[in-house]
């Protein structure tokens, strides 16, 4: 299992009394055990499942396709059951590892929010005594602030995006559509080692001689994503470009607001300033936390502020502001927040020629 947050995880069950704590959704299995379950892609329906006890044992499910290389990287303490994808039925294998456990009589925490209903139905018939506790809410907290490897992969990850932007932009010509520029952009993040991308490229007209490009990459390395966006812009008119530096501003003030303990009031104030500036609503939501899922919490926006504490990793930065995409990946650390796509600054996109 993972060992960083294996601590973590027993100190929850415990603090929860709970004897068992069952995480079943794709991204839930891979923070448990440390890496995803299957390749990029992974159809949903080829179920995994693992399990922490109370007292510290150990055990996943699989389908059979991916038994023998889960089997190599586990520790030998960790039971691991298989499912056969043509013919078995993955909750009863799974209803069995339970009885193997002997809980069959105690009080499991699960995902209930992930657990499909027909298969709840399952659980619940075969384990009449058992008591289902919600653990979603559980699994979101801890996967908020990340551990010392969570951060390096993220921040490796981060690199090869702004590296990414970096070489493409210096390379682009005004004449560039929207399809070329997401095969440069897909092209180069794999090159420098990401496993999956997703591009997306906006245009929208700027005046009789000038479009705006904006481009937003999502990368994926061991299930953990970075997303980066720019504004590729040449001969941006005057006022348009004084926009843009508004907009700019309001950005890097928010980034400097997330701070571990730092005033709510402070960040709410920057937040509401970052929308006014694109002229958003109120309810949009301008940063976000990123590691096994591409959208996670914590939330900035209109929700509640929970506190920003170290360790955090954020992606901020509205979605859906075509034509002025601009995101960045943000650690926040003791000291303060650390840019993660530092190298490509914002304005070498309104700059490019």
């Amino acid at each position: 299992m993972n060992a960083e947050v294996f601590p973590r995880l027993i100190r929850a069950i415990h603090e929860q009394h709970l004897d068992g704590l069952l995480a079943v959704s794709p991204e839930n299995v891979a923070y448990v055990v440390g890496f995803p379950v299957g390749g990029p892609g992974e159809p949903r329906w080829r179920q995994a499942a693992a399990l922490v006890t109370w007292d510290g044992r150990t055990a996943l499910l699989c389908v059979d396709a991916h038994a023998e290389a889960i089997r190599r990287r586990m520790r030998a303490e960790t039971v691991v059951r298989s499912w056969g994808e043509f013919g078995d039925n993955p909750t009863h294998i799974l209803a069995d590892l339970l009885a193997e456990f002997h809980l069959s009589q105690s009080r499991v925490g699960t995902e209930l929010d992930s657990l499909a209903a027909a298969d709840f139905r399952v659980l619940t018939a075969r384990f009449p005594n058992v008591t289902w506790a919600p653990a979603e809410g559980l699994l979101t907290r801890l996967r908020r602030v990340k551990g010392p490897r969570e951060v390096e992969r993220l921040r490796h990850l981060s690199r090869i995006v702004d590296q990414a932007f970096m070489d493409v932009l210096t390379s682009l010509k005004r004449e560039v559509g929207e399809r070329e520029a997401r095969a440069l952009f897909a092209q180069q993040v794999l090159r420098l080692g990401a496993e999956e991308c997703r591009v997306a490229v906006r245009r929208a007209e700027a005046g009789e001689r000038s479009a705006i490009l904006g481009i937003e990459v999502i990368a994926c390395i061991e299930g953990y994503h970075a997303v980066m966006a720019r504004t590729a812009a040449p001969g941006l008119p005057g006022e348009l470009r004084r926009k843009w530096k508004e907009r700019e501003a309001a950005h890097r003030r928010l980034i400097e607001a997330l701070t571990p303990g730092g005033s709510g009031d402070e960040l709410s104030l920057r937040t509401e300033r970052l929308q006014a500036t694109l002229g958003l609503p109120g309810e949009s939501l301008v940063a976000h936390g990123i590691g096994l899922a591409s959208v996670e919490e914590p939330f900035l926006g209109p929700f509640p502020e929970p506190r920003v504490e170290a360790d955090m990793v954020l992606a901020v930065g509205p979605e859906g502001t075509a034509p002025w995409p601009l995101r960045d990946m943000v650690l926040v650390t003791p000291n303060g927040p650390e840019l993660l796509t530092h190298r490509s600054h914002p304005a070498w996109g309104i700059a490019w020629a």
